[in-house]
């Protein structure tokens, strides 16, 4: 399971936006199940092959209205 970083996720982040965010999340091809800890600000990805390069990754977060800062 990979960690992300997302630097404006937190406690007040309105359910409808972090599921904005799961989904644009599931569907880049080959990511199987999305986790999203609020406490941590960051998400975790399992996938059924190779981990989403970096860059799908960011462009998928920005489209949701997150900006994706690293890998954990």
């Amino acid at each position: 399971m990979s960690k992300y970083s997302v630097t404006n996720l937190s406690f007040e982040t309105p359910k409808a936006e972090q599921m904005k965010l799961e989904t644009a999340l599931k569907r880049i091809q080959g990511v199987r199940s999305v986790l999203i800890s609020l406490a941590r600000k960051e998400f975790s990805l399992t996938c059924t092959g190779m981990e989403p390069n970096i860059h799908v990754l960011k462009e998928a977060c920005s489209g949701a209205g997150f900006q994706l800062s690293r890998k954990i």
